[in-house]
């Protein structure tokens, strides 16, 4: 009697694990597709938090590998963030363009979502403190310029 359980348990996180996959797939595809459609142009790539400071706030080189490292571990966590959010978006995008009611899916992506915008905004905080403990004070005045500008003027 309870090997039929055992199996049905495995059966349904298998099944969960491949939804999972195809729907992260699907919104990775869905995405990339929408905006070669749309005919947007490339944007380039704004200076990472690094990149700028070595050109604005004249880092000395322990700063330097400091900084790297930080940015480094805040990759880590960001990235996933990021996939999850993406993820959450086009299974939204997907319900709404599926059907005419909203779907039972959509509360739980919307959660997955708010819960993901809401990590990454934390783990941009502490990222940010993080760096201004590195920096001296002029430096803090640059990074606080360049922190504004993001943040003001996006």
């Amino acid at each position: 009697m309870m090997w039929p359980r055992r199996r049905l348990v495995l059966w349904w996180l298998v099944s969960a694990a491949l939804v999972s996959a195809c729907t992260a797939w699907a919104a990775l595809r869905w995405h990339v597709r929408a905006d070669h459609e749309s005919g947007a142009a490339a944007k380039p790539a704004a200076p990472t938090l690094i990149e700028w400071l070595h050109s604005h706030a004249d880092l000395r080189a322990d700063q330097s590998e400091k900084l790297t490292r930080l940015e480094d571990s805040y990759q880590k966590i960001r990235n996933p963030l990021l996939g999850t959010i993406l993820a959450a978006e086009a299974e939204i995008a997907m319900s709404m363009r599926a059907g005419e009611e909203p779907s039972a899916t959509i509360p739980g992506a919307l959660d997955r979502l708010s819960a993901a915008r809401k990590s990454l905004q934390a783990a941009a905080v502490d990222h940010f403190f993080a760096v201004r403990k590195i920096l001296n004070p002029s430096q803090r005045d640059t990074f606080a310029q360049w922190n504004d500008a993001r943040l003001l003027h996006p």
